[in-house]
């Protein structure tokens, strides 16, 4: 079930799944939204996502390994460029943003998700 898959940390492959893209393109992915919200909240509020939700560095390594990084990402067009650098189209992008506030708020719970919605104008 969705809950268990969360909470094994495998958010990448959840998402990967549900939207039919690899699980590198989702981890980069996720590791993108998280550089926007360490560039846009408080050190506090990036630190408790960052306590709620298992494996940010993780992601944040991964999105830096795949050259998503190079450029912080600092707005919500940064990160649709860079997920579009990923191979994602437009249309996947669309889908991948909620779905991703979802898949953490599933694992980091209200709080996470109350931090990242307005980043990603959800």
């Amino acid at each position: 079930d969705q809950a268990n898959a969360m909470a094994s940390g495998s958010l990448g492959s959840l998402l990967g799944d549900q939207l039919g893209i690899s699980a590198e393109q989702a981890e980069g992915g996720l590791g993108g939204i998280f550089d926007l919200a360490k560039n846009q909240l408080s050190s506090e509020d990036f630190e408790s996502l960052a306590a709620a939700v298992p494996g940010v560095s993780g992601y944040l390594d991964k999105a830096r390994s795949l050259g998503l990084l190079d450029q912080p990402i600092t707005s919500s067009a940064d990160l649709t460029k860079a997920l579009g650098g990923l191979g994602l189209s437009p249309e996947t992008i669309e889908q991948f943003l909620p779905a991703a506030v979802e898949a953490i708020g599933m694992v980091g719970g209200d709080q996470a998700r109350a931090l990242l919605g307005p980043l990603l104008g959800g």
